[in-house]
């Protein structure tokens, strides 16, 4: 199924973004933890499904992490799967029970762009 919004940094064609969730532009500064190893990081965008940040772990692909920040109103975080890990990126995708869904929806109200 094919994301009706365009991505954020779309190009000329957004039909090619395969996105169940809509992104948001955000930039902020997070923590991604591992197994009590923690990355100081850089949120690039977010959304229901996933985030991209910052730089990148390509070590931690495939691997399950949290991403911490006390803006997103859980205190342990959003349990995610790297999907993708380069050196200068990774991409998330969230592992949410409804609470923490519930939680993130309601930060990404509050932080979107009026339209």
């Amino acid at each position: 199924m094919r994301s009706p919004h365009p991505p954020v940094d779309a190009q000329d064609d957004p039909i090619e973004d395969r996105r169940l969730y809509r992104r948001y532009a955000v930039t902020l500064p997070v923590r991604v933890v591992r197994e009590g190893e923690t990355l100081e990081a850089g949120l690039l965008d977010i959304s229901l499904g996933g985030a991209a940040v910052l730089p990148g772990r390509p070590d931690w692909q495939g691997r399950r992490v949290r991403l911490e920040c006390g803006c997103f109103g859980v205190p342990g975080g959003l349990a995610a799967r790297v999907l993708r890990a380069g050196a200068e990126r990774m991409h998330l995708a969230f592992e949410l029970d409804p609470e923490t869904e519930d939680a993130l929806t309601m930060f990404l109200m509050l932080s979107a762009p009026p339209t």
